[in-house]
């Protein structure tokens, strides 16, 4: 799914699993972020762990709902897409997915009308 962080498009992967947000290191050195140094030890669904380089602060958007919020870095190889968004932006409360036959729609609260327009 295309998600704008920082002012750039990305396609990542919306997981509603995934108690955070997670970014490639590369994409952090293409928004020329620099992590801080908070090492997080990550544990994925197949129960591994997987030690994070730091935090950035992301401007998020995926479709209209947009926020600030914490990614988390992990080296390019522990990833196999740009980001995964997490449900530290899942849910914030105006955030909404609606599934519409086969296809899942990242959308702002109240704007929902819109998708069947």
């Amino acid at each position: 799914m295309p998600v704008v962080l920082n002012g750039k498009k990305f396609k990542c992967l919306v997981d509603t699993g995934s108690a955070c947000t997670i970014i490639r290191k590369s994409v952090a050195t293409k928004l020329e972020v620099v992590p801080k140094q908070e090492h997080t030890l990550l544990r994925s669904f197949d129960g591994s762990y997987v030690a994070s380089t730091g935090d950035v602060e992301l401007e998020v958007r995926v479709g209209q709902p947009q926020a600030v919020i914490r990614g988390t870095v992990v080296d390019d190889e522990k990833l196999l897409h740009d980001c995964i968004i997490g449900r530290d932006f899942l849910d914030l409360p105006y955030v909404m997915l609606v599934k519409i036959g086969t296809k899942v729609h990242v959308t702002r609260l109240g704007d929902e009308r819109r998708l069947w327009s």
